[in-house]
């Protein structure tokens, strides 16, 4: 045991000292004995001894090991596909019970979403109402360690490729129209160098919003090693170039820049950056905080099928719920802020990442030691939904654009990877995360086929069980949970309803047809939930790649 000792210390001095070495603050300081609190109660533990052990296991079979970990959710997947096929005759009551598990849990979720979509609404309808600056006032003349107010700048890194000028100018606009805060702000944009007159659509930008709104453009060169087309890279590029230019060579502190990352369609609340100037300001863990915003999806909701409409909807009730619940382990989504301080200290987004934006949340996270959280602004951010010229290709946009965000499956495999390479973050800290993850592609992919499969396959397969005593008290439960969500399905309705800008001009006739489309909710799911999930899941688990596509939002 003492032979190890110095190793275990050289270990924690190693690990201190890195997190001290970066641009950003001081997140855990080392103690008088020289070793970083949080860690030396854990190192040299059996468990912290069996999980290095692991790492290196994984780092000497490195390729290996990788390609085992991305084909993993892609085999869970389709076992849980084939599973009620195989199991119809010689065990039908496993996949049967593998389906009320599926139903139980959705119900569970479906009550989830809509008490705390419930509560978000309130929030969203609230949060405008508060005077962020009187707050701030009020917390620093209770004695608060704050901040100070005028020192604290927003850079806004602003991706885009071929976007239409139109699109770019709404999202300039709402912030050149923040509330006090405007003058603070640094707008990026974050142009591509393969695209044709990129530059010049920059410049005239600028000119349009000269006096109004410090806008500034960066242009990406194409190929550079080790990165692959779409928006981390591109982000990244602009965010160095704004840490020279307008932190570095003009004196600016990095740790009074907050670095908020949005897409070429986002609209902010006019009070979105007055309410995380205070709190970036108040927060003693700001360095340690990753800002979420609600995004609904309704720039353009009433030109958008019904389809997209219903989905988008789902999506943004079910962030605003996670946002809310207490329990919940919410990931960054789109468009969010962190301190620059942070994301400088971690090397920003990584170039060969195409879902970037929950991989730079699992970077931070595990290179802080498991600290960094998100924490929501109920300011939402208003954004289009995928929209493209005519109904088919539109809906091929949209397969297109969820089957992106379901590649961040591949985040799974790194996920892994860090779990054990960290060894001195506590399980309990870091292994609800691994299976947020973990549970949030995986039921993408699986509820689906659970359970209309486990459902259905063993009464067609196996008539002999479905009418047994045993095969009808199962199907009557199914029957009766499925009841109960579509009984509880239009309240989601409800809070959708109340979250959406009124139509002008909108007819009572128009609210009833969308109302009686609802009941095509499950085939939507199947095509623009389960399919596209499935169909990323099985490309990561053969090897393929998948190219970052720009989604048309016309």
């Amino acid at each position: 045991m003492q032979t190890n000792e110095p190793r275990i210390a050289d270990y924690v001095q190693r690990v201190g000292r890195k997190l001290l070495a970066t641009e950003g603050p001081a997140m855990a300081p080392l103690t008088e004995n020289g070793r970083a609190p949080h860690i030396a109660a854990r190192v040299g533990t059996s468990y912290w001894r069996w999980e290095r052990a692991i790492d290196g296991f994984i780092r000497q079979h490195e390729a290996g090991v990788q390609r085992l970990l991305e084909m993993t959710p892609g085999l869970i997947t389709w076992g849980i596909i084939v599973l009620p096929l195989l199991l119809a005759r010689p065990a039908p009551l496993i996949p049967i019970l593998i389906a009320v598990a599926f139903q139980v849990y959705w119900l569970y979720r479906g009550l989830s979403m809509l008490v705390y979509g419930g509560i978000g609404c309130l929030r969203v309808r609230v949060h405008p109402r508060i005077d962020w600056r009187a707050r701030y006032e009020a917390e620093r003349a209770a004695g608060k360690r704050v901040l100070p107010w005028e020192r604290i700048y927003h850079l806004v890194i602003i991706p885009n490729y071929q976007e239409p000028i139109a699109k770019l100018r709404l999202t300039l606009e709402s912030l050149a129209a923040q509330h006090e805060v405007a003058p603070h702000i640094w707008a990026v944009l974050a142009m591509e160098g393969r695209e044709e007159g990129a530059a010049a659509k920059a410049r005239a930008l600028q000119r349009e919003f000269a006096g109004r709104l410090a806008v500034y453009y960066t242009i990406h060169p194409d190929g550079l090693p080790g990165e692959k087309p779409g928006k981390g890279p591109n982000q990244s590029w602009a965010a160095r170039w704004a840490r020279k230019r307008l932190v570095e060579d003009r004196g600016y502190k990095v740790r009074h820049v907050v670095l908020t990352t949005c897409d070429a369609d986002s609209v902010f609340h006019p009070d979105y950056f007055l309410c995380l100037t205070s709190k970036f300001a108040t927060d003693p863990d700001r360095y340690l905080r990753v800002w979420q915003a609600p995004v609904l999806f309704h720039n353009n909701i009433w030109q958008v099928p019904t389809f997209v409409g219903f989905m988008t909807a789902m999506g943004s009730i079910a962030q605003l719920a996670t946002l809310c619940d207490p329990q919940g382990k919410p990931f960054p989504l789109s468009t969010y802020s962190l301190s620059l301080a942070l994301a400088d200290g971690v090397g920003y987004w990584d170039g060969d990442v195409v879902a970037e934006d929950w991989h730079m949340f699992l970077k931070c996270f595990f290179r802080r030691w498991g600290r960094v959280s998100v924490e929501p602004i109920y300011l939402p951010i208003s954004a289009d939904a995928a929209l493209s010229h005519g109904l088919w290709r539109t809906a091929l946009n949209r397969y297109e654009q969820l089957k992106r965000h379901a590649w961040g499956v591949s985040d799974f495999a790194y996920a892994v990877r860090m779990y054990f390479h960290h060894a001195e973050i506590p399980a309990t800290v870091k292994l609800p995360r691994l299976w947020a993850l973990a549970r949030e592609h995986l039921i993408w992919s699986t509820s689906w086929p659970a359970i209309t499969f486990g459902v259905l396959l063993p009464s067609i397969l196996n008539p002999a069980f479905a009418g047994s005593h045993l095969g009808i008290a199962l199907a009557r439960l199914c029957g009766a949970i499925g009841l109960v969500a579509g009984v509880l399905s239009p309240s989601l309705v409800l809070l959708d309803y109340l979250l959406r800008p009124k139509q002008p001009g909108r007819r009572w006739w128009q609210g009833v047809w969308t109302a009686v489309q609802w009941v095509l909710m499950p085939v939507y799911t199947l095509a623009f939930g389960t399919l596209p999930a499935i169909d990323a899941q099985t490309r990561l688990m053969l090897g393929q790649q998948l190219a970052f596509r720009v989604t048309e939002k016309a």
